[in-house]
């Protein structure tokens, strides 16, 4: 025996189908809200467990200095019986020190002396570094920016005129840790840096420095202005020959 259906029946299932079709017309959307926040939220989850349980200490590799680095128009002296201790073991561990060298140029009766010090990682802050390593923050202290090259500071100390800088990773030359921070954000939160990061391969922020200190003596102590262009026009040469070295060793 055939059974008939019932039209108001069919008609109150088709309208309840309808309704539950067009009640919530962002549960797609709600659903890949609901994915991308667990991923979030177990990529945070891995990351904390990560920094909790495994602490990654400094991995970074000592940088290669080379003995010898050209410099137009000056001449490399190889002395190094004269090159002097760059670290200072309470310093050392505080600031992150990880090592370094210096160089001597001569240009006639100027002497040309650059010390490099690599810090991983770096506080960033090259007035820390003076207090530490060079006597404290001198007086003359003029802090100055140059147009794609960043920040650096000038200074006359113990008849000697100072160039200092504090190079890094993408985001040129710094002086103060303000302007680190604001360039290391601004250049490592990157979206193919997320991942790495996750995984522990590479740190949140790049906090790597190579500090970068030209002094120059044997000139006539009444003219600093002039020094000061001197070591200026060098430091573009040498901060050039440095910066593309640097990079090749970013994570």
């Amino acid at each position: 025996m055939k059974l008939s259906s019932n039209p108001a029946t069919e008609s109150q299932d088709n309208v309840a189908q309808t309704s539950l079709l067009t009640s919530n017309p962002n549960q797609p959307w709600n659903l890949f809200r609901r994915v991308v926040l667990a991923t979030l939220l177990g990529s945070a989850a891995i990351a904390l467990t990560k920094v909790v349980f495994f602490p990654v200490l400094n991995q970074h590799p000592p940088v290669v200095f080379p003995d010898e680095i050209p410099l137009p128009q000056w001449q490399l002296e190889v002395s190094p019986e004269k090159e002097a201790s760059l670290s200072q073991p309470d310093a050392d561990k505080l600031l992150g020190f990880v090592n370094g060298k210096s160089y001597q140029y001569r240009q006639g009766k100027q002497v040309l002396t650059i010390k490099m010090r690599y810090f991983s990682p770096s506080i960033g802050d090259v007035k820390a570094y003076l207090t530490y390593y060079n006597q404290g923050i001198p007086p003359s202290l003029l802090i100055r920016e140059k147009k794609e090259l960043g920040y650096y500071g000038l200074f006359t100390q113990n008849q000697q005129t100072h160039l200092t800088t504090c190079l890094t990773p993408r985001g040129g030359n710094i002086f103060k840790r303000e302007q680190f921070l604001q360039v290391r954000y601004q250049s490592d939160i990157r979206p193919e840096r997320f991942l790495p990061w996750v995984i522990g391969k590479v740190p949140l922020l790049d906090n790597r420095c190579l500090w970068i200190d030209m002094s120059l003596s044997g000139t006539e102590q009444n003219a600093p202005a002039s020094d000061y262009l001197t070591l200026e026009k060098t430091w573009v040469s040498w901060n050039e020959y440095w910066r593309s070295r640097f990079e090749q060793f970013l994570p």
